[in-house]
């Protein structure tokens, strides 16, 4: 068997193997912690076995948010040369590895797309209603009382909301597109039972991620009505959603934990915030060029507090802000860049599946990265990698 036989005989075998993995990694993504970083191994293994890395080198690295993942990457690995704390740094390094999985999905063809999002959808559906089934006793919790998570029992119920609201954009644009009446009807119970599991978790950053963004949700649904319609309908909704208890009680308590802390207690979910921000600020200010170095933000946060916090602060829960304090002004213009040319490939291709659900997700990490780093949680920080690396269409200017 001569070389070019041996490429078509085993080249669509790779091929089918690394995209079938990538849709069962977006499956898993919202259902589990483990099983898609197994699956993720297997992708970048099928990736660099089927030299896929080489003959695609042009769709990874060539792209115009190669530069930008490159920088942010060679960051968190030289930041370790300056840090204070090397072991800390490196467990924010080792997450560099999020975008091996832009590189390897750059390999599959842009038409393709679309079945990534049905596959996430897919999974997070079934999460949806068996975190609904745990909230009325059906199915036990598996861990905590937080009905966030499925096959391991545990998701981060900050990202979790994120991605719930996420979800629902996405059923509202596939509401949008779809003409078959049933299939019109079940988005809209699932776009329902989204919400309904968005009311009954922790995730504040959830709850203002959909806030902000539910008109969007609403013009997809009524269409291209009066802006006054769109606007009075998703108030409407809004303040349904507000009617939850637990909603209620999560948001009352931003006041009494903010009183608190300019009373001196600080141990509390909004009070750490506010102490962590406060220090983030001054170590930007007294290393303004290059930071503390990878992982430096906790012990150089220790200056700052006389009194330390309950908990350890590895990262002070804002995306900007851990780029600021580890990096200087070099780690905010990368992490601007970043967003920057994400977001403009996203608004590029808004109006098909895929670049709207790039778009949507890049407002919504952003929204999450005020109040957390998102940029390195395992579901966030994986998707903002899966999606900054899709191809799109050639005749719009991407390398498909």
């Amino acid at each position: 068997m001569n070389k070019k036989d041996y490429n078509l005989t085993f080249s669509p075998i790779f091929n089918n193997l690394l995209f079938y993995s990538l849709c069962f990694m977006f499956f898993l993504l919202p259902i589990a912690k483990s099983p898609p970083l197994i699956v993720g191994g297997f992708v970048i293994f099928i990736w660099t076995l089927s030299g896929a890395f080489i003959r695609d080198y042009k769709k990874w690295l060539l792209q115009s948010w190669s530069p930008p993942v490159l920088v942010f990457i060679v960051l968190l690995w030289i930041g370790l040369l300056w840090s204070n704390d090397v072991q800390k740094g490196l467990q924010f390094a080792i997450k560099s590895y999020y975008w091996l999985f832009a590189f390897a999905i750059a390999s599959i063809p842009y038409e393709k797309n679309q079945y990534f999002i049905y596959s996430f959808i897919f999974g997070l559906s079934i999460n949806v209603l068996v975190s609904l089934m745990q909230f009325l006793g059906v199915l036990p919790y598996f861990k905590e009382d937080f009905a966030t998570g499925f096959l391991t029992g545990f998701n981060p119920y900050i990202s979790y909301s994120l991605i719930l609201v996420h979800g629902m954009l996405i059923l509202s644009f596939l509401f949008n597109t779809t003409k078959k009446k049933s299939l019109k009807a079940l988005i809209i119970f699932f776009l329902v039972a989204y919400i309904l599991n968005l009311s009954i978790i922790h995730g504040r950053s959830g709850y203002f991620a959909f806030i902000l963004l539910s008109p969007i949700i609403i013009y997809n649904i009524i269409g291209k009505k009066k802006l006054f319609t769109i606007l009075l309908t998703s108030l409407t909704i809004v303040l349904l959603f507000l009617l939850s208890p637990t909603v209620q009680h999560r948001l009352s308590l931003i006041k009494s934990e903010i009183i608190l802390y300019y009373q001196g207690e600080k141990n509390t979910s909004v009070g750490l915030r506010l102490h962590m921000w406060d220090g983030a600020i001054k170590i930007f200010l007294d290393n303004p060029l290059i930071g503390v170095g990878t992982g430096g933000f906790e012990k150089a946060l220790q200056q700052y507090s006389p009194e330390p916090p309950l908990w350890g602060l590895e990262q002070p829960h804002n995306s900007f802000l851990f780029m600021a304090t580890n990096f200087g002004i070099f780690g905010i213009f990368s992490l601007l860049w970043l967003f920057t040319v994400y977001l403009k490939k996203g608004w590029k291709f808004r109006n098909n599946l895929s670049g709207y659900s790039m778009l949507m997700f890049g407002t919504i990490l952003i929204i999450g990265s005020m109040t957390d780093t998102q940029i390195f949680s395992r579901i966030t920080g994986i998707l903002f990698a899966l999606y900054m690396g899709m191809n799109f269409k050639q005749d719009y200017g991407e390398n498909a």
